[in-house]
Formats: C-alpha cells, structure tokens, sequence
C-alpha cells in the first residue's frame, strides 16, 4: 500500500491499475483527489491507476481497444471540481474526457479550424477550479483557453519571453495563473502574485512542476531532483532529494487542504509529505502486441523514434527539444538535463 498523507487511512482503498496484459511503463503525471485522501497517477500510454480514494473512470487504452483513437503519449491528468472525473492531455494537445469530466476543445481541434497554434509541444492541462474550461500550456510557454470559464490572462509570448514552459498552475479562484520554466523561473498572470523562483534562491536544478496553495497566496515548485520549495504562504513538509532511487522526477501533486504533497519518479515511486515516505506504485499499461510493435524508444515518450541500433544523431531525426528519460541510447542528451537535441 502506498503510504500518502496523515488524513484518514488509505488501508480500505489499496492501490490498483486498470487493463489487461499488463508490463510497466514509464509515468508521467500525478493528480490528487478532491479530498486529499488518494491520487491518479498517469502513464505514458495513457493508463490511469488509482490510489486511496481516487475512482477509475476510463483510459486511453481503452479507447484504443474500442478502435476510437490511435497511439498517442499521455502526458498530463487534472481531476475535476467535483471529483467525479478526470482529463487526460497527449503530446499532439489532445484532450480526452472521462467521468464528469467536460470536453471543451483540443489544440488538433483549433487546427482544424485553421487557427494557428504553431508546433510547440503541448505539456500541461489546468482545469478551471469549479469546473467551466481548462487551459492548455505549450512548451514555448502558449496557453490555450477551452470553456467560457477559462480566462486567457496572457503568456510567456505574449510578454516577449522566449522561454521553455513546463508547467502551469491556477489561483484557486481561477483569477490567475502561474507559468513555470524549465530552468526554475516562475510567471505570474492575472491575480496570481509573483513570490520567487528557483533562479532567485541560487537554485540551478531543473524544474518539473507548480502547485498552488489552497489561499491562492504562494506556491510549490519542485525540481527534476526530487527538491521541494515553498514561496508565499507554502508550507515546506521535506524534500525527496537522494530518496528517488536515481530516476528523475516525472510529476507533483499537493494536498488540496494544502497539508502536504507527493512527489511522482518516472518510474512510478511515490514519495509523501509530511514524512517522505516512498513506495512503488503499482504502474502498468498494455503491452503492444507482436503484430503492432511500438517502433518508438521508451527513452523518448514524447516523439517517436526508432530503438538502438542503428545509432541515430539529432541531423538524422526531425524532432527539437524533447524530453529524454532512462538509458538515452542514442545519447541525444549530451548534458543530461532531461532534453534532447537543443541546438538546432
């Protein structure tokens, strides 16, 4: 049983995963339930395992077995305001509905009716707090308004920034927004307060994720390491530093009563505050049959490229900027920052 925070016992709602045929697979998000007593985490296929009081409503692998989508990578999961469901984000900036959750549009959607998006990498889905819309953040720091409740208080091009986007997160009165960049900088929009970044406290460790606290009055930031830090009215409940077994931090979620947070490895290990205690998560996904290989490195879940060998250098593959995780064996993340092929 994964041990998560001092509220009630989770002992009664242990672990589990949904699917059949099942081999691990990378994670990549993490999503905790509205009452603070379980979380979804995320896996790059788009599988959906639930923990504590978290209720499965549906993946994308099953969608696939329903033939009504193609292969994707998953890469973000927000759980609604009333609990009862959830959305999942891929790499094109699809948006998948499950539960209550609403659909309310889609980057491929905005293509599709010719309004320009450009082609950075969508990376995180916020919801608007009550429900009504949700944003979509790309890697240049674009951000994208689905629903009427979801106000566009402007973003890192809009202010002539030309920095890589990571990560969002919302005011919980959704009057505001803040912008996180890779290298720890924080963006404050509309009436999100701007508190500190990871730059301004001589932090140079990769960031991977914000979270808001409950007062709307400070925020998280957690580094790619597994360090926490808390700006404005954050309580700081420990650091996962040299806790994550050598893997890097795929995601964070905090407590929605602001009493904690988990801090989520690409390999599934889940890591609680207070207390940092870790165990494996349970993260599984169907495994490609034989006459559907994959043909993609695991290595590289948000593009697709072919395994080692032959070896393969970044003149010989299409893709920019991408996120790299594991072995790298085409070695495209010569400083191990976690991305590939950054000079053009």
């Amino acid at each position: 049983m994964l041990v998560l925070l001092p509220t009630p016992a989770l002992a009664d709602h242990p672990p589990s995963h949904h699917g059949h045929d099942l081999s691990p697979i990378i994670t990549t998000g993490i999503a905790a339930t509205r009452s603070g007593r379980g979380y979804y985490t995320l896996d790059a296929v788009g599988g959906v395992q639930t923990h504590g009081d978290a209720v499965y409503r549906g993946s994308i692998p099953e969608l696939q077995e329903r033939r009504l989508v193609g292969p994707t990578v998953a890469f973000d999961i927000d759980v609604t305001g009333d609990g009862n469901g959830y959305w999942i984000l891929d790499h094109s900036g699809g948006v998948f509905a499950f539960g209550s959750a609403p659909f309310a549009g889609s980057v491929p959607g905005l293509r599709a009716q010719g309004i320009r998006v450009g082609e950075a990498l969508p990376v995180e889905l916020e919801s608007v707090p009550g429900g009504g819309g949700y944003w979509v953040l790309d890697q240049a720091g674009g951000l994208f308004s689905f629903g009427e409740a979801a106000r566009f208080f402007g973003s890192l091009p809009s202010r002539g920034v030309a920095g890589e986007a990571i990560d969002l997160a919302v005011r919980p009165d959704g009057s505001g927004y803040w912008i996180l960049e890779t290298n720890g900088a924080v963006h404050a929009f509309g009436s999100a307060p701007y508190l500190g970044s990871l730059p301004g406290r001589g932090v140079n460790t990769g960031a991977v994720s914000i979270e808001a606290a409950p007062d709307g009055a400070g925020y998280w930031v957690f580094d790619i390491d597994g360090g926490a830090h808390a700006f404005g009215s954050a309580r700081y409940f420990g650091s996962a530093a040299g806790k994550t077994n050598g893997w890097l931090v795929a995601d964070a979620a905090a407590s929605p009563h602001g009493t904690g947070y988990w801090i989520l490895t690409l390999d599934g290990y889940v890591i609680s505050y207070p207390g940092g205690v870790g165990e494996r998560a349970p993260v599984f996904a169907p495994s490609p049959s034989p006459s559907e290989p994959s043909g993609c490195d695991p290595s590289y879940p948000t593009v697709c490229i072919p395994p080692w060998p032959p070896d393969l250098d970044c003149g010989e593959i299409p893709y920019r900027r991408f996120r790299v995780i594991g072995s790298d064996p085409h070695g495209f993340d010569r400083d191990r920052d976690g991305i590939g092929c950054e000079a053009d």
